[in-house]
């Protein structure tokens, strides 16, 4: 992008930021004044030299390593994901064990049941009063859980329960999680002890400085793995080295994993909380509906229309939730009966959509990645004046991967950080939708198309499908494997201005409708294909 469009969309940024933050700190309400004293030691962890560093400086020096101190944001799942990639990569001849903050230091026995396989999830979850004590999803933490059972590695439960959160009782809760794990290292002093806990802990005074006080003869290395901390990510995004720079490093054994925006994890955290005032709530909303989730997904609206140069108003859509009943009444009486057939499968498999004609947006999960995709969808939509969302098949296969691809493309100006699923991410998600088949059907129709694609940029000649699937919705999983494919293109060729702005609202514009749509497609195939992504796709089966 131009150096003028960039100040524009880090403006933007800093302007989302700032919402979230308010509103979090809304819903947080009022906090005790000591605790702006412990959050400034962690925000003064980012001042000075940070310079790009490399996944295998970071692997090398956690492999040497006496404790990783890994940050956790709990309400973000991609925190916690995190350490479980970098626990899969760390292969060492030393005792692995893993620490975890989740849990409450006196429920040790419980984990030590359920890590053996002695005890339910159930019943763990009740015994160590996970919703009452923790009440962060259990989803985010589990994988780190079974991969302990894989490995057969040991697990320290960490947590002391504090009723107030307090500059006091965060002390205390340092102080305890350090006496487990000198003790425990002192018992097993070859290990390496990998720890996940709270990001604002991992401050030099806090819970490193309380490790180094209680083995005061030995010299402990220390590694910490922070994560997508706003300071550092700014100061790359002024410099146009937001999507270039994964790992940051520091003195003092610091590093820094950007693996997502900022205001990605802050937007999670907003969701989560707004979920727990909803509970927590002793009458429910006077509509029944809960947590309105049409302010978010307006402000990834306004986000976008922003970043492609104009002004949008967005107050007719509707936001649904799979616990929104009146999503039902409203497709009765609004769509045909083969419609609801093919819009009651893509409910029924966890699948996003917008439905222009009706304003709908129907949210299945409540995740940055699926609202800004409906985002994008939206004023994609209002861009070229189409009020279709092609669901007949095959009669309209290549606007579906067209409003796929867009939708993508347009939520990577919310999450750069956003990749393609892998193949082998999608033959999981289709064995787990479609059982019957394992998503086999979906698959072959993709790898069917992107052929016929392939042939086309390089000889120019159109070739006919040569398979067809036997269920219409097929035609809907196949068009979000390509579309994710072909928004990713996209986004590549807008990021290295091979697409100027005015270009690609012109790109945005063109209405699916129109009779030449498949031959502007397949301009578009062309324009964007790379030898190197074919290569990529081609080597994931």
């Amino acid at each position: 992008m131009k150096r003028h469009n960039h100040q524009q969309w880090l403006k933007a940024r800093r302007q989302l930021m700032h919402k979230i933050r308010l509103q979090v700190a809304h819903l947080l309400g009022a906090q005790p004044e000591d605790l702006g004293e412990y959050s400034g030691a962690y925000k003064r962890e980012f001042r000075g030299r940070w310079s790009p560093g490399s996944r295998e400086d970071l692997m090398l020096s956690i492999q040497k390593a006496d404790f990783v101190l890994g940050a956790d944001f709990h309400a973000f799942s991609q925190a916690q994901r995190t350490h479980l990639r970098l626990l899969r990569r760390l292969h060492s001849p030393r005792p692995l064990v893993l620490a975890l903050e989740c849990i409450e230091s006196r429920y040790q026995q419980e984990l030590d049941l359920y890590i053996a396989g002695e005890l339910s999830e159930e019943n763990f979850l009740k015994r160590v009063r996970w919703e009452e004590h923790w009440g962060f999803p259990w989803s985010y933490y589990k994988p780190l859980l079974n991969l302990a059972r894989e490995r057969g590695l040991y697990v320290l439960a960490l947590n002391r329960l504090e009723v107030q959160r307090t500059l006091k009782g965060l002390s205390r809760r340092d102080q305890h999680a350090a006496r487990i794990l000198v003790d425990y290292k002192g018992r097993h002093p070859e290990s390496l002890i990998y720890v996940v806990y709270g990001d604002l802990h991992l401050a030099s005074p806090h819970l490193p400085q309380a490790l180094r006080d209680l083995s005061p003869k030995d010299k402990l290395d220390i590694v910490r793995v922070f994560q997508n901390v706003e300071e550092l990510y700014f100061r790359l995004a002024a410099k146009g080295l937001e999507t270039q720079v994964e790992v940051l490093q520091a003195s003092r054994g610091r590093f820094c994993v950007m693996g997502s925006p900022p205001w990605v994890k802050w937007q999670s955290y907003l969701i989560y909380l707004e979920q727990a005032f909803d509970r927590d709530l002793e009458d429910p909303d006077e509509d029944g509906l809960g947590v309105d989730y049409t302010d978010h997904i307006h402000s990834l609206i306004q986000l976008i229309a922003g970043d492609l140069g104009f002004k949008l108003k967005s107050y007719d859509l509707a936001v649904y939730l799979p616990s929104d009943e009146l999503i039902y009444s409203s497709l009765e009486s609004s769509v045909s009966a083969p419609e609801r057939r093919l819009i009651q499968h893509l409910m029924a498999n966890d699948r996003s959509f917008y439905l222009p004609q009706m304003g709908v947006l129907y949210l299945s999960r409540e995740t940055i990645n699926h609202a800004a995709t409906l985002a994008g969808q939206y004023v994609h939509s209002k861009l070229n004046g189409s009020q279709s969302w092609f669901w007949r098949q095959p009669e309209e296969f290549y606007q579906r991967i067209w409003v796929e691809a867009v939708g993508f493309f347009l939520s990577k100006l919310v999450n750069h950080k956003r990749k393609a699923d892998s193949v082998r991410d999608l033959k999981a998600q289709l064995a787990a939708s479609q059982p019957k088949d394992r998503g086999r059907d979906s698959l072959l129709l993709a790898l069917d198309q992107r052929l016929s694609e392939v042939i086309y940029v390089y000889s120019g000649r159109r070739r006919q499908s040569k398979f067809s699937p036997r269920q219409k919705s097929n035609y809907f999983e196949a068009a979000k494997i390509l579309g994710g494919m072909m928004g990713e293109r996209l986004y590549l060729s807008y990021r290295a201005q091979r697409i100027g702005p005015d270009k690609l609202l012109k790109i945005l514009a063109k209405n699916p409708e129109d009779k030449d749509f498949a031959e502007f497609y397949l301009s578009m195939v062309k324009r964007l294909e790379s030898q190197s992504l074919l290569s990529q796709w081609m080597e994931g089966l």
